[in-house]
């Protein structure tokens, strides 16, 4: 999770190694998690963006769940259907709204997963010890705070 400021600084970043069946249900679940966390927190007024369009897609939709998952994610629809009943219901709300933004657009957040990934571990920092990030996410971050001004 990345969160920013209304300038694109970022205030937060913390991720989570998470245990899945598909890269969808994974998305669901990252997204579940986020937003328990900002419920929790009572955070408002937030505009969510996940690099998953079908994430969005499934969250944002009326439909039934299962009729708008995609044909290659069937498999799993059952793990995935109180996922996003859950996370309908979570942003219903008029302070929130959910978003698709491109992964090349999102590099942090898709470098941070992966860094979480590759060597098992956590990432929590915030806007005061940002340093303690890889190099790596550090100078995404940097280029995508520039481009935000």
């Amino acid at each position: 999770m990345v969160v920013r400021n209304d300038v694109g600084k970022l205030i937060w970043l913390s991720s989570s190694l998470l245990s899945c069946r598909s890269a969808l249900e994974a998305e669901l679940e990252a997204l579940r998690w986020a937003s328990e966390l900002a419920e929790h927190r009572n955070w408002r007024n937030i505009i969510w963006e996940v690099d998953a369009s079908e994430v969005a897609k499934v969250v944002c939709s009326t439909e039934e769940p299962t009729k708008v998952v995609c044909s290659t994610e069937e498999p799993t629809n059952w793990f995935t259907y109180h996922k996003i009943l859950e996370l309908r219901k979570r942003f219903n709300r008029a302070d929130w709204s959910l978003r698709w933004l491109s992964r090349i657009s999102n590099g942090v957040a898709d470098s941070a997963a992966k860094f979480t990934l590759s060597f098992n571990c956590r990432l929590s920092v915030d806007e005061f010890n940002l340093e303690t990030l890889p190099f790596g996410i550090l100078d995404l971050l940097s280029v995508e705070q520039t481009a935000a001004l």
